[in-house]
């Protein structure tokens, strides 16, 4: 799973003014799976700068299920919620296909990762990907690869 980004929100005043350092007014009416059945340690709220937009980064979610959450604000809007799901959060897969993309390969012929192709991030250093390479008949070979695999 990906890891949680942080759930952004703002809060305003009756006359929709951008209200700052009211976080530690603000608590959760319902944080937990969307059953109702674990309720889930509450993350901390913060304010991001003095704009009156506020965060908090839900922990780990337990596997098969959402977080479900209900925010009372103290303020306008007086509840923020939502449901999340683990899916939710696809940043590190993001960042993946990004280093695929725009880093490069090279194919080994020798050494600990002869016969595979080696994916190397823009840095040049960090390794993203590796696959074995086989021939038609399923043996390694740099020529005439017919299949890649992960390796």
């Amino acid at each position: 799973m990906a890891s949680p980004t942080p759930e952004v929100f703002a809060v305003y005043d009756n006359s929709g003014n951008p209200l700052t350092g009211v976080a530690a007014g603000m608590s959760f009416s319902y944080y937990g799976t969307e059953a109702g059945v674990a309720v889930l340690p509450q993350p901390a709220i913060s304010e991001i700068g003095t704009s009156g937009v506020y965060k908090f980064t839900p922990g780990a979610i337990p596997s098969g299920h959402g977080l479900a959450y209900v925010l009372a604000t103290g303020h306008q809007p007086a509840y923020v919620s939502r449901y999340v799901r683990p899916e939710d959060y696809a940043t590190d897969s993001v960042l993946d296909l990004k280093n695929l993309l725009f880093g490069t390969w090279e194919i080994k012929t020798t050494g600990p990762d002869a016969n595979k192709m080696v994916f190397t991030a823009p840095d040049g250093v960090t390794v993203v990907l590796k696959v074995a390479l086989t021939d038609i008949a399923g043996l390694p070979t740099v020529l005439n690869a017919f299949k890649r695999t992960p390796a």
